[in-house]
């Protein structure tokens, strides 16, 4: 299955637009869509960016600089050629193992949360988490 990849770039950093510039140059023909925004938030980490896909886990990244861009295009090749969108840690490239400020479940993951009480239905899916 193809998944519509969109990277969010915060655009209030200077360093946003940088990024973008070079993740362009770096990838021209990357199926991505980037967005840019005035803010994603998160300033003690600027130059925040994320990618996305439905049915994927989506990521954030923080503190970034144009020099990660390399690092960033070979994250984007291992995350898309997972089909959960699960990158384990030892597989990250080196500039962004730091870089991670969280991950997203897929918005159509079809979990919900089971209270400790509640008797493990099988029909419910419960995510368990994956890979680190």
């Amino acid at each position: 299955m193809t998944h519509r990849t969109e990277i969010h770039l915060c655009t209030t950093c200077p360093q946003g637009n940088a990024i973008g510039t070079a993740l362009c140059a770096a990838e021209p023909d990357l199926a991505t869509l980037i967005l840019t925004f005035p803010c994603l938030g998160g300033c003690t980490r600027r130059a925040r960016a994320s990618i996305t896909a439905p049915g994927k886990w989506g990521w954030m990244f923080g503190g970034l600089t144009p020099d990660a861009v390399p690092d960033l295009v070979a994250f984007i090749h291992l995350w898309r050629a997972d089909a959960e969108g699960l990158v384990p840690k030892h597989k990250r490239p080196a500039m962004l193992r730091t870089a991670v400020l969280g991950r997203m479940p897929p918005n159509d993951a079809g979990a919900r949360f089971v209270a400790p009480d509640e008797a493990h239905d099988p029909q419910i899916p419960v995510h368990q988490g994956g890979t680190q």
